[in-house]
């Protein structure tokens, strides 16, 4: 990635968030923590950003159109609360369809994504000894009625529009466990860019879990298809099961098939 990219990609990031941390910068951006510092130097000069103890900060979010002046064209942001409300039904379908690749005893971890949400009901339901690893509050908050459930939370710095702990010092503790299952409940799919995320600190602790995981298993329902959002989270290639409901059109389950991913399709 050029610096030009990079730098584009830094203002995308803080114009969605307000503040970024130069580790996490570097962990997403794949660089060192040094260049990362070079490139938020340049970006201070430029008048587009100021730099603080361990990161940045936007300078002027409401009124910067960005390096290449199409900055604003990304996406608004979309709270929990709100996703939560979109496509019940579809993500209820893909919850039932998951907890049937799952067995009994098994390590599963999960995002805070509102599929994932519904999904850890659904096993809850299902299954009375699974260990949940999770960066969720709402999650833990479930799976703390089950006592024969073992429970883990990464810990971290608490999102209060997710409901979830993130940040680099949420990730501290997946250095130390192995997982059979991640569920991954991306912002949208692509054959092009993969599973990609709105959400940059949900990022760092996501690529996390998904390195643990012996398997990943994307859920991802039907109108997150063929889109792109701001972060990568892995590509298509690094995905070993996607699971969608039926209303995903054939001629998109033939297509994503067709280039060597393994989508199942809800039949509930």
């Amino acid at each position: 990635m050029r610096a030009t990219q990079r730098h584009e990609k830094i203002l995308k990031i803080l114009k969605f968030q307000d503040s970024v941390r130069t580790s996490e910068l570097a962990q997403i951006l794949g660089k060192s923590t040094e260049t990362i510092r070079n490139d938020l130097e340049v970006l201070e000069k430029r008048g587009y950003l100021s730099r603080v103890h361990g990161g940045a900060v936007l300078k002027n979010k409401d009124n910067y159109i960005g390096v290449n002046n199409n900055i604003n064209n990304f996406p608004t942001y979309i709270s929990f609360n709100e996703r939560f409300k979109q496509n019940i039904s579809n993500k209820h379908a893909i919850a039932l369809a998951a907890a049937n690749l799952v067995q009994e005893g098994q390590s599963i971890a999960l995002d805070s994504g509102t599929t994932s949400f519904e999904t850890v009901l659904v096993l809850l339901e299902k299954f009375n000894n699974l260990t949940i690893v999770t960066n969720s509050l709402k999650i833990a908050c479930e799976v703390s009625k089950k006592p024969s459930h073992t429970l883990i939370m990464t810990g971290g710095v608490f999102s209060q529009s997710e409901y979830s702990f993130v940040s680099d010092f949420a990730s501290l503790i997946l250095e130390k466990i192995n997982v059979d299952i991640m569920f991954l409940s991306p912002h949208a799919l692509s054959i092009e860019h993969g599973a990609t995320t709105q959400l940059f600190n949900e990022a760092v602790v996501n690529n996390k879990m998904r390195k643990i995981a012996k398997k990943l298993i994307v859920l991802a329902d039907s109108s997150k298809f063929e889109k792109t959002s701001l972060i990568r989270l892995c590509n298509l290639s690094d995905i070993d099961i996607v699971v969608t409901d039926s209303n995903l059109d054939q001629s998109i389950i033939e297509k994503y098939r067709d280039n060597g991913c393994n989508l199942i399709v809800s039949e509930f």
